[in-house]
C-alpha cells in the first residue's frame, strides 16, 4: 500500500479507503478515481503525492482539459514514422504518451484535470480507453495501455453531471476543505515562520472567501506568507500582497474594506515584523538605473549594466 505521508501529503480516512479500494481492483479495466470538490481543496494535488508515493514521477502525466480540447488529438495514437524523436514527441496524444509509460517498469500515474469542461462525447471515448486500453491510430494500428499498472485520476468541480456509464466506471472520492489546524500544521512546515503567522493566514484566507465566494488553496496561502516574510516591509505591501494572492475578482476595495480583513491584517503585520528582526540571508535592494565604478589607471570611471558588473568580477579575480 502507497505511503502519501511520506510525500508530505495528509490523507483523510475517506481518502486513504478510497486509495486502498482502488488499489484492490483486479481485471476489469484501468482502476480510476473520479475526484470532485470545489476548486482549492487539493485534488490535484492528490494525484501528485500519488504519483511520489508510487516513485512514478518520470511516469506521471497531467493534463489540464478544456471546452475546446480536441477530441481527436487527444486519443488517437501519433505513430509519426520517420519523423524526428523531438517532432514525434511533440505531436503525440495525451493518452499515446500515458500508454507508452505504462509499458515501463512500476506504476503510471494519469490525472485529467476538471472534466467537467469537456464535452459528454468526450467522456464516452475515454470510458472506451479505460476500459480496453486502446488507442485508436490508423487504420489496423493501434496501441494498447497496461492497465495493470496504471491508475488515473479525474478531477470534477462539478459544473456540469456526468454521465452514468461514466460515473459506474469510476470510484468516487468527495475532498472537503481542510480543517483549519491541518491547514495551520501544513503551511508551517512550507514556510518555516510560526504557528501564530500561519494561524493568522488562514484566518485572513478563510475571510477573503467570505467576501469573494471562493476557496483559497494551501499552495495560494504558501505564496502569500512567503511574500508576506521575505518580501512585504510596510502594512501597505502586507496588503498588497493580500490582494495579489488571496483575492479571485478585481474588486480589491471589497476585500480590504472587510471588518474581518482589516482586523487580521495589522496582527498579522506585527507578527511578520517580529520574524523579520531575524536577518534575512539575503535581502535584493533594486533601483531604478544601476551605477557602477570600475577602477581604471585614470582613476574611477562609472558604468552601466550587468556586462559592466562581470567585467569588474573579472578584474577582481584577476587580482
Amino acid at each position: 500500500m502507497m505511503d502519501l505521508t511520506r510525500t508530505g501529503y495528509r490523507p483523510n480516512s475517506e481518502t486513504i479507503q478510497a486509495l486502498k479500494s482502488l488499489m484492490a481492483q483486479k481485471g476489469s479495466g484501468a482502476r480510476a478515481l473520479l475526484v470532485t470538490g470545489e476548486a482549492g481543496t487539493g485534488k490535484t494535488a492528490l494525484a501528485e503525492a500519488i504519483a511520489d508515493a508510487l516513485e512514478a514521477r518520470e511516469r506521471y502525466h497531467y493534463v489540464q482539459l478544456h471546452s475546446w480540447t480536441d477530441g481527436a488529438k487527444f486519443f488517437d495514437y501519433q505513430s509519426s514514422a520517420g519523423a524526428s524523436t523531438l517532432r514525434r514527441d511533440s505531436e503525440k496524444g495525451f493518452l499515446t504518451k500515458v500508454a507508452e509509460a505504462s509499458q515501463q517498469e512500476g506504476w503510471t500515474v494519469a490525472c485529467l484535470d476538471e472534466m467537467d469542461k469537456v464535452h459528454e462525447s468526450f467522456e464516452a471515448l475515454f470510458l472506451d480507453w479505460l476500459q480496453t486500453g486502446r488507442v485508436p491510430g490508423k487504420p489496423g494500428e493501434h496501441l494498447y495501455t497496461n492497465l495493470d499498472r496504471l491508475l488515473v485520476l479525474v478531477t470534477s468541480n462539478g459544473m456540469r453531471e456526468h454521465t452514468e456509464p461514466f460515473m459506474r466506471r469510476c470510484r468516487r472520492l468527495r475532498m472537503e476543505r481542510m480543517s483549519h489546524a491541518l491547514a495551520v500544521e501544513l503551511l508551517l512546515s512550507r514556510t518555516q515562520t510560526s504557528e501564530k503567522a500561519c494561524a493568522l493566514t488562514v484566518d485572513l484566507a478563510h475571510a477573503c472567501e467570505r467576501v469573494d465566494e471562493t476557496v483559497i488553496s494551501l499552495q495560494e496561502m504558501t505564496h502569500f506568507l512567503n511574500e508576506a516574510r521575505h518580501v512585504c516591509r510596510s502594512l501597505d505591501d502586507l496588503k498588497a500582497a493580500t490582494v495579489a494572492w488571496l483575492m479571485r475578482r478585481d474588486e480589491p476595495e471589497n476585500i480590504l474594506r472587510s471588518f474581518e480583513v482589516q482586523r487580521i491584517l495589522p496582527l498579522l503585520w506585527a507578527e511578520i515584523e517580529s520574524l523579520q528582526e531575524v536577518p534575512l540571508e539575503t535581502d535584493i535592494t533594486l533601483t531604478e538605473t544601476p551605477l557602477l565604478s570600475v577602477s581604471t589607471p585614470q582613476g574611477l570611471a562609472p558604468c552601466e549594466g550587468l556586462g559592466s558588473l562581470q567585467r569588474v568580477c573579472s578584474l577582481q579575480e584577476g587580482d
